[in-house]
């Protein structure tokens, strides 16, 4: 009887080893079952994870989004000289239709109105600045340190002027020289800026003044 007992556990034996079986390991009550500890995300690896707010392109876009007139006024923000930025600032206007209508006389005497908010927008003038007077308006960019330019009608205008002049027509007209011969002004019957000639356009016939930017 005890040779066939031994030979039972000699059996099992052999067999547990064969199948590599263990009993599992039970943790006792007092011994702490623990898991890898996290590491806190580090304020550096947030903004990482966070993009930034401003872009290179946000500054452009915010530019394009003041209004016609709000521009800084002397703040010399561009480093563009004053008049190409005046002639730029024409040239945004005509090439947006912008609206005249809120000017003198609903816009049909809004020459120097327009005039003095493409000054503004193109930080040649302070904010405040305004002239709704033509003969005045150049009268005041001269105090400002504008110069008088010669302008002889027989000649041809595209060598005379420079882009950004600010031109004064007989009696009471004025507008922004653009090139070629060719500059902007307010349009009494649409009431927006207009882009036309110099000489020979509309009953303003005679340049009586032309001043040009420091």
């Amino acid at each position: 009887m005890k040779t066939v007992i031994k030979g039972g556990l000699l059996f099992f034996l052999i067999i547990g080893v064969l199948t590599g079986y263990a009993a599992p390991s039970i943790p006792s009550e007092d011994e702490e079952v623990t898991k890898p500890a996290q590491q806190p995300q580090t304020k550096q690896a947030e903004s990482r994870a966070i993009p930034p707010a401003h872009s290179e392109q946000s500054g452009p876009l915010l530019a394009l989004a003041l209004p016609p007139g709000e521009g800084d006024g002397d703040s010399g923000a561009s480093s563009e000289p004053v008049p190409q930025r005046v002639r730029d600032a024409a040239r945004d206007f005509y090439l947006n239709s912008v609206s005249t209508a809120m000017g003198p006389g609903g816009g049909r005497v809004a020459c120097a109105w327009v005039v003095s908010k493409i000054l503004r927008q193109a930080g040649a003038v302070p904010r405040n600045w305004n002239e709704n007077n033509a003969p005045q308006l150049s009268n005041k960019l001269m105090k400002r340190g504008w110069k008088k330019v010669p302008f002889n009608p027989n000649l041809p205008v595209a060598s005379q002027l420079k882009a950004g002049d600010v031109i004064l027509w007989s009696p009471d007209h004025v507008g922004v020289y653009d090139q070629n011969g060719y500059c902007f002004s307010n349009s009494s019957s649409k009431k927006v800026v207009k882009r036309h000639p110099v000489v020979g356009y509309g009953p303003w016939k005679k340049v009586v003044r032309v001043v040009r930017a420091p």
